[in-house]
């Protein structure tokens, strides 16, 4: 199994190109266990799957069959959103994950600029004062608004 064949494959499919953002374009449409007769090869070359996940993308309409096991690496938000904000909470300074920001978004608790602000800092180590500093305002907007 090779996420990189899997992040590679799903990047062609996806109208971003950046990892980070492309996996949030990606919604899970169907769930089914077949048998073993009718196991199918997942995008990342693990065969056989028998729990296949079909995945859409909300903005150019492709489709996928994923294993579970891989779809969880990516679709799973709840359970990265929630470690992401653990960890913000004990040190303010630290990088909140893609879906944390996209969640925050999409309920309306940053603009469009943070976001994309977040975005484009993503990965990066060294970041200027000015940049910490509207990293770290973001994640207390975040704080402030999320029930953890």
């Amino acid at each position: 199994m090779s996420q990189f064949q899997l992040t590679t494959k799903l990047l062609k499919l996806s109208f971003s190109q950046i990892w980070d953002e492309a996996k949030l374009e990606w919604n899970l449409i169907e769930v089914e266990k077949v048998a073993e007769a009718e196991a199918e090869e997942c995008v990342c070359g693990k065969y056989p799957i028998i729990e296949i996940c079909t995945i859409k993308n909300k903005i150019n309409n492709n489709n996928a069959r994923v294993g579970n096991s891989c779809v969880k690496k990516f679709i799973n938000k709840s359970d990265k959103i929630f470690r992401s904000i653990s960890q913000v909470k004990k040190h303010i300074d630290k990088s909140l994950n893609a879906e944390t920001i996209s969640f925050a978004f999409e309920k309306q608790w940053i603009t469009q600029k943070d976001r994309d602000f977040y975005i484009n800092i993503f990965r990066k180590r060294n970041l200027s004062e000015k940049q910490n500093g509207w990293k770290t305002s973001i994640n207390k907007k975040i704080l402030d608004r999320i029930k953890i």
